[in-house]
């Protein structure tokens, strides 16, 4: 096994779990009353819709992102879980960094910014937010997320 080389990129944190719903809505109530989940953004993708809730009262902590699948009741209960996001402070850098180890390409970096159709309903919550993020195929396959939330980056700036 080879050393890892002296100068990495930063380590990564569990940002989020993503996983198909056939009724988004039904979704949302049990994970925000019963496991009392806060949700933080709803955005919509080609296709459908989909929210992301905080385990606490802020997207810094660990999510569940939940999109609607009109084929979700199809899937059995383990191809429903879409991929493993991890969040870290530089994208491009930890992509490259996994693409020497053992990962391979699923879709390259690009940057996002999506309306927050969640703050229509609540006023606190930001108007968008946007993202930096790649996803590579795990050794297995799996589809791992590589996601940095320039929304918060921007909004944590000091003033001059």
């Amino acid at each position: 096994m080879t050393p890892p080389p002296n100068h990495s990129p930063a380590p990564a944190r569990l940002h989020h779990v993503a996983i198909a719903s056939s009724d988004l809505d039904r979704s949302l109530r049990a994970y925000r009353d019963g496991l009392h989940l806060t949700p933080r953004y709803t955005f919509a993708f080609p296709g459908g819709q989909a929210v992301i809730l905080a385990s606490g009262p802020t997207a810094e902590h660990t999510c569940l992102e939940i999109f609607s699948r009109d084929n979700a009741q199809d899937l059995s209960p383990e191809a429903r879980l879409l991929h493993l996001c991890l969040a870290v402070p530089d994208v491009d850098a930890l992509y490259a960094h996994a693409l020497q180890h053992g990962f391979t390409v699923q879709k390259e970096p690009w940057t996002a910014e999506h309306a927050n159709l969640a703050a229509q309903e609540d006023s606190s919550l930001p108007k968008t937010f946007a993202c930096r993020l790649g996803f590579l195929h795990g050794p297995d396959g799996e589809i791992v997320e590589l996601f940095c939330d320039q929304s918060r980056d921007e909004a944590q700036e000091p003033s001059a």
